[in-house]
């Protein structure tokens, strides 16, 4: 679908609009990862550059219903093959009707996605929302039990947009204190594609109380045949924010045994602008061996980005200081605590000027690195077999199977 047919179909709305905001975002993401001597990685340091274009339309009609429609334009390239899961970006987004294109491949990519189309009607005591929208049901940071719709990976860039994808959601209040959310979501590819399946929906149902300063609530859902159960809380102590999510899941495939995940985590702000950030998390669907790691690649969860990490015990911090007003530093640390190995991510942003900022980091992974082996040593020694090579090659550590990488990013507001 064209884009441009897109806004000038709602254009006219501005006509009889009460309210229309256009508006966007300028971006450009350079990437960088310095590869360490392994057969799992390219031989040379790979670098990506993203130029991307965001424009936003957003009209209310009346206080009761609302259109948005928003449009992405990626201009990438790139100097090798680079690595997926290193890219810093969310994962693919799904489609149930396919609004996306790519264009000219002449050593750079062309892609374009409208990643908002919806509208959405205030009735009483009830919001409904129909079309590409962000869904998101959790709090937690770095640990995402409840976010299971595209949810993002420590290594995203730009957390300041989540991609939307085609759901229907309707959102009731009874009363001040008591909200109950539904959401029907599509997990897959477009409709009509030969992978499209009803195995590809999220059928969720959410309910949430405030008790005094606790808000408690209680999930149900199923999600690509998984059927999920689920618990959250906020509260506070003292200074201190508190909150926890944790979820069940009877998987849908035969012979797969249920899994839990766990987060709870904490927040404070300090004096001189320092804000702090701690999360402990347990899965036991992860990996107890390091060597294990790589087969869980090819698990569903996985591969459609609900779940990143391969282990089982993790722990999480993040500090950030806003030395001046235009200045701030920040950082995070992620740990697999069974390993041991770690995630490094500090970064430096800078505000340039009241519409634009640049932001300056790096991933560095720590922890014991996979075999030094070249596929021709493997060759020479005799280990010819599939199976061998991966158990030749096979991760010591979750982390120190990740390069060290480096990003720069401005982004410019209209």
């Amino acid at each position: 679908m064209n884009p441009a047919a897109v806004l000038l179909l709602l254009a006219p709305g501005a006509a009889w609009a009460g309210d229309l905001h256009l508006g966007g975002k300028l971006q450009n993401l350079d990437l960088a990862v310095f590869p360490y001597d392994s057969v799992l990685m390219p031989e040379d340091p790979v670098a990506e550059g993203l130029l991307i274009q965001r424009t936003n339309l957003d009209i209310t009609a009346s206080p009761a219903l609302r259109f948005q429609a928003a449009h992405v334009l990626d201009i990438t390239w790139a100097s090798g093959d680079f690595p997926d899961f290193l890219s810093g970006q969310a994962a693919d987004t799904p489609e149930f009707v396919k609004l996306s294109w790519t264009g000219l491949d002449q050593g750079f990519d062309v892609s374009g996605r409208l990643d908002r189309l919806a509208v959405a009607a205030r009735l009483p005591h009830v919001d409904l929302t129909l079309g590409r929208q962000a869904i998101s049901m959790g709090r937690a940071w770095f640990f995402t039990p409840l976010d299971l719709v595209s949810p993002f990976a420590p290594t995203t860039v730009d957390r300041e947009y989540k991609p939307g994808v085609d759901a229907l959601r309707a959102d009731a209040y009874l009363g001040v204190s008591t909200s109950f959310t539904l959401v029907a979501a599509w997990l897959g590819d477009p409709l009509g594609s030969d992978d499209s399946g009803t195995g590809d929906l999220v059928l969720a149902a959410r309910g949430g109380a405030t008790l005094g300063i606790t808000d408690l609530g209680l999930f149900l859902g199923s999600v690509a045949g998984d059927r999920v159960m689920g618990a959250d809380l906020a509260s506070s102590l003292g200074a201190w924010g508190l909150y926890a999510e944790a979820t069940g899941t009877l998987p849908a495939q035969d012979g797969t045994d249920p899994f839990l995940r766990a987060v709870l985590g904490a927040t404070r702000h300090f004096a001189a602008d320092i804000d702090f950030m701690a999360e402990a998390y347990v899965q036991t669907i992860g990996a107890a061996d390091p060597q294990d790691y790589l087969s869980l690649y090819s698990d569903p969860r996985v591969e459609r980005g609900e779940i990143w990490a391969l282990g089982r015990y993790y722990g999480a911090v993040s500090l950030a200081w806003a030395a001046t007003p235009i200045l701030s530093l920040a950082g995070f640390a992620v740990a697999n605590l069974a390993d041991p190995s770690a995630l490094l991510g500090p970064a430096f942003s800078w505000s340039v000027a009241d519409n634009a900022d640049l932001d300056l980091g790096a991933y560095l992974g720590t922890g014991q690195r996979p075999p030094d082996l070249t596929m021709d040593e493997l060759l020479q020694a005799g280990v010819t077999s599939e199976d061998d090579i991966l158990t030749a090659i096979a991760p010591r550590s979750e982390f120190g199977m990740y390069p060290a990488m480096a990003f720069l990013e401005l982004r410019a507001y209209f």
